[in-house]
């Protein structure tokens, strides 16, 4: 799978800037700090290694550690994206045990830290892989398009799904799964750094840019 992002060529320009890609484009694009995989500063943990046991492979995991993610607006499109510190793995290759189900989300919210409105997640299961934005108000899954271009990945969310995210809020992270999706089995393993955008407010950033 393969994209050619309007966004990729900013990346080494300015981070967590607001600029115009293209024309009548708008785009945010936030750095993250790496070798943070289950201790960031939002859940405040210790080394992994010292309690996962046979878990510690998955805080060696690149492709669970972001590097960069962005937010992009033209029209009414929307368009949200993830590099990750490896590639992410060809279909087929196993997930380091004992995970069942990797996600790589975006959660949209109304305000800071509030419930979701919409979850967009890509979704791997050492198989396949899968993306659907979750409407929470309905709980309807939408099935969505989505490119892997190896460390990165894009999808495109329609305002006729999501309506205008203009004063919302919107947070990208990352989930293991070591039990079914859905169950008690789960981790948040990966959320940005704090203060790395203007009007970052916690793990949340304001939509549009400031």
């Amino acid at each position: 799978m393969k994209v050619i992002s309007a966004v990729a060529g900013t990346l080494v320009i300015a981070l967590m800037m607001a600029m115009p890609v293209l024309a009548d484009t708008v785009t945010l694009i936030v750095a993250d700090g790496t070798n943070d995989v289950g201790r960031n500063d939002w859940t405040h943990l210790n080394d992994p290694r010292h309690y996962w046991a046979d878990n510690t492979a998955a805080a060696e995991t690149g492709y669970f550690d972001m590097v960069s993610t962005w937010l992009s607006q033209k029209g009414k499109t929307y368009t949200f994206g993830m590099e990750l510190a490896s590639l992410l793995p060809e279909e087929g290759s196993p997930l380091p045990a004992p995970i069942k189900t990797a996600e790589w989300l975006l959660w949209i919210d109304s305000y800071p830290m509030s419930a979701p409105l919409y979850t967009f997640s890509l979704y791997y299961d050492g198989s396949s892989y899968s993306a659907i934005l979750l409407d929470a108000s309905t709980t309807i899954a939408t099935p969505l398009p989505f490119t892997i271009d190896g460390a990165k990945f894009e999808a495109d969310l329609s305002q006729n799904l999501v309506g205008d995210l203009a004063g919302l809020w919107w947070s990208p992270a990352v989930r293991l799964w070591w039990g079914p999706l859905g169950s008690v089995g789960e981790w948040v393993v990966d959320v940005v750094d704090f203060g790395m955008a203007p009007g970052q407010e916690g793990i949340d950033l304001p939509w549009p840019p400031q």
